[in-house]
C-alpha cells in the first residue's frame, strides 16, 4: 500500500503489529496500524520504521514516480492491487520502550501472508509521547527491501 503524508511517497508495509520485547511482554497494536517506511531515504531516515495508524484513502493508486513504483511492485508484485492512503508522519518527543527482539505482521500483494522476523541483535524501539506512534530505530546499514526485513 503506498501511503501519501504530506505530499512524501511512502509504504506501509505491513500491519497487524505485535511487537515482542526482551522482557518477553507483547505489545499488540490496533488493526489499522502498520510499518511505515520510507525506502528511499528521501523524506526520513530509510532505517526507521514507524508504527501508526494509517487508512486508505482511494482504492486505487494514482501514479507514482519510476523509483517508487519500482519499489512497490518489488514488494507487493503486481501494482493493481495497491491502495492509497493517508498517514500523519509521526514527529516526537520519543520515549524509549525497550528492545525489541521479534517482530509479527500481516503482508500484502503476492507474497501476502503473516510474517514475523526475529531480530540478530535487540533493536531500539521508542513511543511518541502523546502515544499515538512508535519508532523502531533499525541500525544504520539496516536491510528491509522486496523480502521484507532482512537484517538485523
Amino acid at each position: 500500500m503506498k501511503v501519501q503524508a504530506e505530499s512524501s511517497p511512502l509504504l506501509v508495509k505491513g500491519d497487524a503489529v505485535k511487537l515482542e520485547l526482551e522482557q518477553g511482554e507483547p505489545i499488540d497494536l490496533p488493526e489499522d496500524w502498520g510499518f511505515i517506511h520510507d525506502p528511499t531515504g528521501e523524506y526520513c531516515n530509510r532505517c526507521d520504521i514507524y508504527i501508526a495508524r494509517y487508512r486508505i484513502s482511494n482504492p486505487y493508486v494514482t501514479p507514482i514516480e519510476p523509483k517508487m513504483s519500482s519499489i512497490a511492485r518489488a514488494y507487493f508484485g503486481d501494482l493493481k492491487n495497491l491502495s492509497e492512503g493517508v498517514v500523519e508522519l509521526p514527529t516526537g518527543p520519543w520515549h524509549p520502550v525497550g528492545r525489541v527482539v521479534k517482530i509479527y505482521y500481516n503482508r500484502y500483494g503476492e507474497r501476502r501472508g503473516p510474517y514475523f522476523h526475529p531480530f540478530k541483535s535487540p533493536v531500539d524501539l521508542h513511543r511518541q509521547a502523546d502515544g499515538r506512534a512508535y519508532l523502531l530505530s533499525l541500525p544504520d546499514r539496516c536491510v528491509v527491501d522486496s523480502h521484507g526485513f532482512v537484517w538485523p
